[in-house]
């Protein structure tokens, strides 16, 4: 009986598919209930308007635009390290969104304060001291964290 022969593209195949199986979240968790971080959060990244339409608060997108930071700049990168440590079983599938979910979070929260945000109010420089979108007691950038589901 023929040896059967090892295919080392269906075997990367095999746990590279094991990687799909995963979610990763990023962002502040917790439910959006009236006061919690969750909620500011929330607030802050899409905005907030009256009953008249009035803008409240302006959108300041600082997860959408640090995932979009990681996927347009550093993800093909990550992939390029990462993904053939995988592949030889060098690093495990926990491990991986572990190093991913911690990059995405450090960018994240390395935009805070940035020219791409919507610049405070004079109203909101006065009370808080700096004209920094997103900068106060940085309890929101703290709280910013990754969760992997069913990890290994």
């Amino acid at each position: 009986m023929p040896e059967k022969r090892r295919n080392p593209f269906r075997e990367a195949e095999k746990k590279i598919r094991q990687l799909e199986r995963k979610k990763l979240s990023i962002g502040v968790p917790g439910g959006v209930e009236e006061g919690t971080v969750a909620e500011y959060a929330a607030h802050n990244e899409y905005g907030t308007k009256d009953d008249e339409g009035n803008e409240i608060i302006p959108e300041r997108s600082f997860l959408r635009w640090g995932m979009r930071k990681f996927n347009d700049e550093t993800a093909e990168k990550f992939g390029e390290v990462f993904i053939p440590q995988f592949i030889k079983g060098e690093i495990k599938r926990a491990e991986f969104y572990n190093l991913m979910g911690m990059k995405i979070v450090g960018i994240i929260r390395e935009g805070f304060g940035g020219s791409h945000l919507t610049p405070n109010a004079e109203s909101t420089i006065q009370r808080k001291g700096t004209d920094k979108p997103l900068i106060d007691q940085s309890i929101l950038r703290s709280s910013i964290t990754h969760v992997i589901d069913d990890a290994d």
